[in-house]
């Protein structure tokens, strides 16, 4: 009985690093699993020219950044952001309503990047005038 409550206390425990928001440098991420994140949102307070980390550092841990997600970047208007090589997604709408975002670039890397990009919306309504891939396929 004993080893059946841990069990149950370790996966609840496991859900719940997994759902875990946190922000750095204004970018806010969100856990995906115990070693990478996805880019949720960011604020432009913190500038409007954005840098992506390969990893991020919070509470002592460093997560790998694997995604950028759904709507992370719509409607914020940014003028240019790179995208590390460790990013191999990118979500629906994600640079979507943004008029200023003039420049994208995608480090070289070995890893393709995947679009989720639904009816063409990942730069949808403005953004991405001048867009830089560098180096890597995408699907």
């Amino acid at each position: 009985m004993k080893k059946s409550i841990l069990t149950f206390v370790l996966m609840l425990t496991a859900i719940a690093v997994q759902a875990q928001d946190f922000t750095v440098n204004g970018l806010t991420y969100r856990v995906t699993n115990m070693d990478s994140v996805t880019v949720k949102s960011y604020n432009t307070a913190y500038g409007r020219d954005v840098s992506i980390p390969a990893t991020v550092t919070y509470n002592q841990k460093t997560y790998k950044v694997t995604a950028i997600g759904d709507k992370a970047f719509n409607g914020i208007e940014i003028t240019s952001v790179s995208i590390p090589s460790s990013v191999g997604y990118i979500g629906d709408q994600a640079f979507s309503w943004n008029d200023s975002l003039k420049t994208v670039i995608l480090e070289d890397g070995d890893n393709p990047i995947t679009l989720n990009d639904y009816s063409y919306r990942t730069f949808d309504n403005g953004g991405a005038k001048y867009t830089v891939y560098s180096g890597r396929n995408i699907i």
